[in-house]
Order: structure tokens, then C-alpha cells, then sequence
């Protein structure tokens, strides 16, 4: 006796078992890969939350120094008392150890002049994620149509376009 091969969407019957081809057609593969595939991504596992660390911490004074593959520079350290690595972007710190506050829910840490490994406090802004979002936007269509040399110019009027949207906390926002 022949085996033959039946999918389970739509009852197709294929009687070559040995055929590369498991579905009838598209409909009858995409609905395998949307309905049965899939679901094994939809049990999500709850990351584990490490504690806080403030950017006050004298733990981010002995953290190392790494590149990160984007050009940022990110601290490392090891708490030997938790037995954990915690991990920051330097700028971050930074602007958090200046300001003495976190960088708000949907803040961006920005740098002025687009120098990734100049964390210096005065080179740093903190911005919406949406303003920081449409100003990149608008810098990269303005790189596209002029001249470097141009860029540097406007790209100064841009930033003072956005500079509204700039988050300076102060007695209101603590």
C-alpha cells in the first residue's frame, strides 16, 4: 500500500510522499506558518529585572570601556555583591551624573555634534524620542542634497529649530 500525504488545512492528498511539496499551495503554507509555526513565539519569558544602579554609583567610576558595533561607548562593571554585570551607555551616565535625575520615560540622549565617543556634558541633550526621531529625519534628507561643507551650517539651524524640544530638569520636573 501507497502512503500518501494529506495536509490538514484543506484535506489535499498528495500521493508522491516522497515530493519535496507539503502544501496544495501558498494559502495552505501560510496558514501553517501563521497558525502552527508561530506559536511557540508567542509564549514570551519574562526577563529578569536587575536593580537599578544610579549613574551616582561609584561602581560606574572602575566600569570599563567598550565600543559598541553602532560607535558608542558603553560601561561595563561587575558587581561582585550580586554577582552581576550591569552594562550602560556612557552618555547616559553622563548626562544623568550632571543633571542629577534619570533621563525621562521617552527620552533620548542626543549628541550635538553627531560624535558618538564625545560624551562630554555640554555636547549632550536630552530630547523626545519623536523630536529626535523627525530631526534625524530632516538632517538626513538635508545630507542627501547639499555639500558637506554646507551641511555643517544648516544642520546648526536645525538643531536650534529643535531646541524647544530640549529636556532640562528643573524644580518642576523632579
Amino acid at each position: 500500500m501507497k502512503t500518501q500525504l494529506v495536509t490538514m488545512h484543506c484535506g489535499w492528498q498528495n500521493p508522491d510522499a516522497s515530493s519535496t511539496q507539503r502544501h496544495c499551495n501558498r494559502q495552505c503554507s501560510g496558514y501553517f506558518s501563521r497558525n502552527l509555526l508561530s506559536n511557540r513565539w508567542k509564549i514570551k519569558r519574562k526577563r529578569q529585572e536587575k536593580p537599578y544602579i544610579p549613574s551616582s554609583s561609584p561602581l560606574w567610576d572602575k566600569a570599563s570601556h567598550h565600543t559598541t558595533k553602532d560607535g558608542y561607548i558603553q560601561l561595563r562593571v561587575y558587581d561582585a555583591t550580586t554577582r552581576q554585570l550591569y552594562q550602560r551607555m556612557e552618555h547616559i551616565v553622563t548626562w544623568e551624573r550632571h543633571h542629577g535625575s534619570r533621563v525621562p520615560d521617552g527620552c533620548i540622549i542626543h549628541h550635538r555634534d553627531e560624535n558618538r565617543e564625545n560624551n562630554r556634558v555640554d555636547n549632550l541633550l536630552c530630547m523626545s524620542r519623536a523630536a529626535h526621531t523627525e530631526m534625524h529625519a530632516e538632517l538626513k534628507r538635508l545630507k542627501m542634497t547639499i555639500t558637506p561643507d554646507e551641511y555643517l551650517d544648516h544642520r546648526e539651524n536645525i538643531m536650534l529649530k529643535y531646541q524647544s524640544e530640549v529636556f532640562v530638569p528643573g524644580p518642576r520636573h523632579c
